[in-house]
């Protein structure tokens, strides 16, 4: 809905690209209002995704930074999750990836920062707390 994709909307400035991945259409639609009352609308990029593909094979390669917030507990494929996201992301592209800790047990979110590393990721830091979520800032090779 915007909490995170419209003020990196502001961020990157009038050349900048977000681009927001949704399996919901209905959740895009809502999105495009809000970034359009918010004057960000020119840098949206809205992609549906389906249930076994974000749709960013376009963009092999182009990805400077990727936010996977509270969403990764929601994929039945991490795996490949991973591999599509290494796939996009140019070479020291980053992706913080935070889940909420009521949703994902510490050892869970361990074994996905596993599976990262094993498809070409680098743990590049360790962000200031988040609020009541595990977090990790993670590297391409």
């Amino acid at each position: 809905m915007g909490f995170f994709s419209i003020p990196m909307a502001r961020m990157t400035g009038p050349r900048g690209n977000v681009i927001c991945i949704d399996v919901q259409k209905k959740m895009l639609g809502y999105l495009g209002k809000r970034a359009q009352k918010a004057g960000v609308s020119a840098v949206m990029n809205y992609r549906l995704c389906s249930e076994d593909s974000l749709g960013i094979d376009d963009l092999a390669g182009t990805i400077d930074f990727l936010l996977l917030f509270a969403v990764l507990h929601e994929i039945p494929n991490r795996e490949s999750l991973f591999v599509q996201i290494n796939r996009a992301l140019r070479r020291g592209g980053r992706v913080l990836f935070a889940e909420p800790e009521g949703h994902v047990k510490r050892n869970d979110f361990d074994a996905s920062v596993a599976m990262a590393l094993r498809n070409g990721f680098t743990v590049a830091g360790h962000p200031q707390p988040i609020w009541r979520s595990h977090a990790i800032l993670l590297e391409k090779k």
